[in-house]
């Protein structure tokens, strides 16, 4: 592979993992709905209940978070290391992306929760109809695909990150020099230096 296909590849994966882990993020933290529902109960006004990632796939934003730092984490690594943090990016996206998709069952059961908090509970026909028409769970989707996108850049970190170019050495700290011996000064005379000046 020439340097610089290289290269393109290496930020076309650092693109990829930094912009779907930032949708990620988006999508699992700050409250965003995951479903929401409204109760038309007999006799009241409609009544509006939402669940979020928050309380139905808790781990999630957690994970995204977690993933968004590992490909930062890609730049300041090489070999066996850089392996080690696309595992853990993959993990993350799996993480994300299975919360996502399994989510449907706990909102289902969170929004049920929430509604038999209040007095729209005393309709039940009316809570089973609200709860087969789920609505808002576009921020559960984009997450979703967050997570597939961090779960993509992961196994090609894995699979193709030695390829990779490495952080130049110029930023460590250099080593101490070695102390001067006596056969530093024999050499030094036999080169025709004088150590003593």
């Amino acid at each position: 592979m020439t340097t610089a296909r290289s290269r393109g590849e290496y930020a076309v994966v650092l693109l990829l993992g930094v912009a779907a882990a930032g949708l990620a993020v988006l999508a699992t933290t700050g409250g965003r709905s995951w479903g929401e529902v409204v109760v038309m109960a007999e006799g009241m006004p409609p009544r509006s209940f939402v669940t979020s990632s928050r309380e139905v796939a808790p781990w999630a934003g957690a994970a995204a978070l977690v993933a968004l730092a590992g490909m930062g984490a890609v730049l300041a690594t090489a070999g066996r290391w850089r392996r080690a943090v696309g595992a853990l990016v993959l993990a993350c996206g799996l993480v994300v992306l299975l919360g996502a998709v399994t989510a449907g069952r706990g909102t289902d059961a969170a929004l049920r929760d929430e509604i038999e908090l209040t007095s729209a509970a005393a309709d039940p026909a009316a809570v089973d109809a609200a709860l087969d028409d789920i609505d808002g769970q576009t921020w559960r989707w984009l997450a979703a695909a967050g997570g597939a996108g961090i779960a993509l850049a992961g196994v090609l970190v894995v699979a193709r990150g030695n390829g990779w170019p490495a952080m130049g050495r110029r930023y460590e700290t250099p080593a101490a020099p070695r102390p001067r011996d006596e056969t530093d000064l024999w050499r030094a005379q036999d080169a025709g230096d004088d150590p003593t000046a």
